[in-house]
């Protein structure tokens, strides 16, 4: 009888002590791995990509099966392709309001071997970067960016911070997301605007150009997780306010960058910081993981990670596209 207490609380004991333990590492700190971005090449606008890098860059798309970057250009109407090494292969598109040509042409997306570029409130879809394969108008005025799923299906910010799943045939198949009301126009195109990535699991990431969060989302559209920013440094909305008084017709953002890749969520913000930074997260849990400063006297706005971890991004404030490796 003796021998069963006695083992009873030994195992008792050891369970507590295996408890503790595992709690302990749940909720263990984590430390921020700090890293700097190391400009190692760079191009600036030149008469054969027609790129006029210092205004005009709306987004940077990585081509994995190929190793090609895009960059799409809205002043000059077309998107400029490059090697992982920065040299120029060719243009896709031209200015126009034909099949293959663009008015307004913003953010870019490759699925497979088809490009889609949104443009002026409509996205074309070109097959092998040359051959007109359809169009559909989205329901809604956009925002820049928006990412495809693994069925071809666009997801893209909508209203009142929701999400939505459209088809190539224009078709509204899922909104998602919480729903947040808002005051005026100008909180309405903050709150409303979102930058959406998807991973290989399709699930789906939800990085608010306001909403001091970061969301994901199951394949089903499910809240997996959320995240709430808190040492991330970036401008608040009263800042954007300002400076959009400042410059009228033009929509300032808080978020200048968003990529996915496996096993990290890599998030630029807008921030008032002279060395800026690459916010590394966790893309399972959302916790932040690593910080990639910037070389003093560089900026970096929208981007794209390579094969290699490389980071490729657009320098708004030297007018140059720029390779980084990290050190």
């Amino acid at each position: 009888m003796r021998k069963l207490i006695y083992g009873g609380f030994a195992f008792l004991f050891v369970s507590l002590v295996i408890a503790i333990v595992y709690f302990a590492f749940l909720k263990r700190d984590v430390s921020v791995e700090e890293y700097t971005l190391k400009a190692v090449k760079s191009v600036s606008s030149t008469p054969d990509t027609l790129i006029k890098f210092i205004v005009a860059v709306s987004d940077i798309e990585y081509d994995e099966s190929q190793d090609k970057i895009y960059v799409s250009d809205f002043q000059a109407g077309c998107i400029a392709v490059f090697d992982s090494n920065l040299n120029f292969l060719y243009r896709v598109g031209r200015r126009g309001k034909g099949p293959g040509e663009f008015s307004y042409v913003g953010g870019i997306k490759k699925y497979k071997n088809f490009l889609y570029v949104l443009d002026a409130g409509k996205i074309q879809i070109l097959k092998d970067d040359r051959y007109y394969a359809g169009s559909f108008r989205v329901p809604w005025f956009p925002g820049v960016e928006f990412d495809v799923d693994l069925d071809g299906n666009i997801i893209i910010g909508a209203y009142d911070s929701l999400l939505a799943v459209i088809d190539t045939t224009g078709k509204v198949l899922k909104m998602f997301g919480k729903k947040v009301e808002q005051k005026n126009e100008q909180e309405t195109f903050l709150k409303n605007g979102v930058w959406p990535v998807v991973d290989e699991k399709r699930n789906i990431y939800a990085v608010f150009l306001s909403l001091p969060y970061i969301r994901k989302y199951s394949k089903n559209f499910d809240l997996l997780s959320e995240k709430r920013l808190k040492e991330e440094v970036r401008y608040g909305l009263k800042t954007i306010e300002e400076m959009e008084k400042k410059h009228p017709g033009v929509r300032a953002t808080m978020v200048g960058g968003v990529y996915y890749r496996s096993p990290y969520l890599y998030v630029r913000y807008a921030s008032p910081e002279s060395e800026p930074v690459i916010y590394v997260y966790d893309a399972e849990t959302l916790e932040l993981r690593k910080k990639l400063k910037l070389e003093t006297g560089k900026h970096i706005n929208n981007f794209i990670v390579d094969k290699n971890n490389n980071i490729v991004g657009f320098d708004l404030k030297n007018g140059e596209l720029v390779k980084y490796v990290v050190k």
